[in-house]
């Protein structure tokens, strides 16, 4: 069971397809998965922020918390969080192009334009509405049934 996940998340960038709810069971399960991650290290900063007596909140420079937790966590801890985001990224990109090649869409050549369009939504206009664009493009995902594109 473990494996087959393992494949869907990392096998297949060129070809393979994810019919609608298994796209939806995969997306969830990856949320579980940073979910559970951020809560995590928010218990390890905080648990490091109480054995060194200092006020991360209180710290308005971001450059300075980050040395803070370099510094007591050390270097690994903060590679090891950067790489596991990276992983849950990729996992969740490569899951959605391969539910797009199963509408019918390019799926990297889409992925790459919606993160894209995200971004510059997000640039431009607001974090809000790039969070809506996203929402809408994972709802569409949802909606469209396989081979919609490639029917017509």
């Amino acid at each position: 069971m473990g494996s087959r996940i393992l494949k869907i998340y990392f096998r297949g960038f060129q070809a393979g397809q994810i019919h609608r709810m298994s796209y939806l069971g995969y997306a969830v399960l990856l949320g579980a998965l940073l979910l559970a991650f951020v809560l995590s290290s928010v218990l390890v900063i905080m648990g490091t922020e109480k054995l060194i007596g200092g006020d991360l909140v209180a710290t308005r420079d971001l450059y300075a918390t980050r040395m803070l937790v370099a510094k007591y966590l050390g270097i690994p801890f903060v590679i090891s969080l950067v790489i596991l985001v990276a992983t849950l990224f990729i996992a969740g990109l490569n899951i959605t192009a391969k539910r797009a090649l199963d509408i019918g869409l390019p799926g990297w050549v889409f992925v790459v334009g919606c993160v894209i369009a995200t971004l510059l939504v997000f640039k431009v206009f607001s974090l809000e509405l790039s969070l809506i664009l996203s929402a809408l493009i994972f709802t569409g995902l949802l909606l469209f049934p396989g081979n919609a594109i490639k029917g017509q």
